[in-house]
């Protein structure tokens, strides 16, 4: 097992970030981090605001180096030194005299910053249109049940497309996001089902 490297000053060293970053009453002394785990989720193990993880691994380069080649396996834990408390980091611990190898972890193997589902509506097939082909676009008509409002996994209607695509972008006004020639932002995406002219039947999907 190695045993990782994080280490954070919350009080002397970085006073702006002791201000911003808190920890949490039920923090744990340590963490083994096992497959599916996140940047987020073990700065959640420890802070009030996760969502300051970028901060609490930007100060911690010169112990990590890249903190996103961390693994199943290691260990993330917590000390308390003079000027507050750390997240600091051992040697790996040796079992018996004996030299031994391990193989070097495949930077594949190491866990991500936050989970890919929660930033993939956000970066997924991004790109832009000409405004001018807006008006000869497919519109979406309605849904089972005369639902308003879809969410994802819900089928759609809309009006026919070319013939021959499949995949589909669905863009809506909107004030996030917006791109500066079309006005439009990024909604999801549709795959289209087979269905009499002249209609169409879609999936959502981020």
């Amino acid at each position: 097992m190695r045993i990782s490297a994080l280490i954070l000053s919350l009080a002397v060293a970085f006073p702006v970030l002791a201000d911003t970053v808190k920890l949490r009453d039920d923090a744990p002394d340590r963490h083994v981090v096992v497959k599916g785990d996140t940047l987020w989720d073990i700065s959640a193990k420890f802070l009030k605001t996760p969502w300051k993880w970028p901060e609490l691994w930007q100060v911690n380069k010169a112990e990590i180096k890249n903190p996103h080649l961390i693994y199943p396996g290691d260990v993330v834990y917590l000390i308390m030194t003079p000027d507050g408390p750390r997240f600091a980091k051992i040697q790996t611990v040796k079992l018996s005299p004996r030299i031994h190898g391990e193989p070097i972890p495949n930077q594949s193997d190491a866990i991500p910053a936050l989970p890919p589902e929660a930033i993939a509506p956000f970066i997924a097939q991004a790109g832009v249109i000409d405004a001018e082909r807006l008006p000869m676009l497919p519109r979406i008509l309605g849904a089972d049940d005369d639902r308003v409002l879809l969410m994802l996994g819900d089928t759609a209607y809309a009006t026919q497309g070319d013939g021959y695509t499949v995949n589909w972008s669905i863009v809506r006004p909107g004030a996030d996001l917006i791109d500066p020639d079309t006005g439009v932002s990024w909604a999801g995406r549709r795959f289209m089902s087979a269905m009499p002219p002249p209609s169409s039947r879609a999936c959502l999907r981020p």
